[in-house]
């Protein structure tokens, strides 16, 4: 959504990605499963003026509930042009993150983005996004390993089987067909 005075903005459909990586061993901890991890933060930035200067304040808050400042840091700054597009790349190293899992205690972080005007200092738009640090793995002999532990996978995805039963199929249209 563009509103007024958006004219610079994280842009297209969220416009922040997050990715990241376990390095390193998994140790068990009272708190959970902790382990370092690699992150690295993809902001898209666009812009419906001419000659903006700004760059990217990223801070990572977490796990909840205690929202520690984790990291920050600054991308480089960029210059640009009316419907400019660009993605603005920035990493760390989280050094024992607590890592997502479903066996122990599901560890969130917030990634703090802020879009700053190199021009005055201001921030001119900030998306928060959410995310989990953790390693997945799939065996084709072992099956699934979330955080080095293997998970078994329950259920099926069998939906629109049948035709005029909507895209959920009911027990019943299961029970008629195995």
């Amino acid at each position: 959504w563009v509103g007024r005075g958006q004219l610079v903005r994280v842009g297209g459909w969220g416009g922040v990605y997050v990715t990241h990586a376990v390095i390193g061993d998994i140790t068990q901890t009272k708190g959970g499963l902790v382990a370092d991890a690699l992150v690295e933060v993809y902001t898209n930035v666009t812009s419906l003026v001419n000659a903006a200067k700004v760059s990217v304040v990223s801070t990572v808050v977490g796990p909840q509930p205690s929202n520690d400042v984790v990291w920050t840091g600054r991308s480089e700054t960029v210059l640009l042009m009316l419907n400019e597009y660009v993605t603005l790349y920035q990493k760390t190293l989280i050094t024992g993150a607590s890592l997502w899992d479903i066996t122990y205690t599901p560890h969130l972080y917030t990634l703090v983005t802020q879009l700053v005007d190199d021009s005055n200092g201001k921030v001119i738009d900030n998306i928060n996004t959410t995310f989990g640090i953790r390693k997945v793995q799939f065996d084709p002999t072992e099956g699934l390993f979330l955080n080095e532990n293997k998970v078994k996978v329950k259920g099926m995805c069998n939906h629109q089987d049948f035709v005029g039963v909507g895209t959920a199929v009911p027990d019943r249209i299961n029970r008629f067909s195995y």
